[in-house]
């Protein structure tokens, strides 16, 4: 889909060169017979047409084409926009973000005041908590990693092993 919308952009013979000479199609779901120039009755698309008589078609992909294209777009086009909208929004609020950081990186309490009152202290002093980024003196709110969190990697991992040698054993055991 993305790869046919790159590929819309083409140079067209125009003796009026102000207006731009490339074309953005934007789609989804349409099937081989949805547009009119491969047999749809149901939409009229007379700039398809156009494109189609002059021998833009785009059926020469292959499927294995479209699916890498269309990986591309789905892993990429996310961190795309969230980076256009991070440039585009307003910094948040310096406290509001110690606070969030500060409730982040506070251990959990039994009791609700004690819990109030620890998260509010890390929120006054958000310098009690540098010690515990991955990379201090930055924005980057990436936590160190500690004992339970590689316990918990790898106990993921022995898990992920369990099921692929479940899976291997019932297929060996089926044939």
């Amino acid at each position: 889909m993305l790869l046919a919308s790159l590929c819309g952009l083409y140079a067209a013979d125009r003796t009026d060169q102000k207006k731009p000479n490339f074309i953005i199609i934007f789609c989804d779901n349409l099937g081989y017979g949805d547009i009119e120039p491969f047999g749809s009755t149901l939409h009229r698309t007379p700039n398809l047409n156009r494109m189609a008589e002059e021998g833009r078609t785009f059926t020469h992909f292959k499927k294995s084409q479209l699916v890498a294209v269309r990986f591309f777009f789905n892993a990429f086009f996310p961190f795309l926009l969230l980076f256009i909208i991070s440039w585009m929004s307003r910094p948040i609020d310096k406290k509001r973000l110690d606070y969030f950081i500060g409730k982040i990186y506070t251990p959990i309490r039994s009791d609700p005041e004690e819990d109030k009152q620890a998260v509010a202290f890390t929120a006054a002093n958000p310098d009690s908590i540098r010690d515990k980024k991955l990379f201090p003196g930055s924005d980057w709110e990436f936590a160190k990693p500690d004992r339970v969190d590689f316990l918990g990697f790898g106990g993921s991992c022995v898990m992920v092993g369990v099921v692929i040698f479940c899976l291997w054993l019932m297929v060996t055991i089926g044939s």
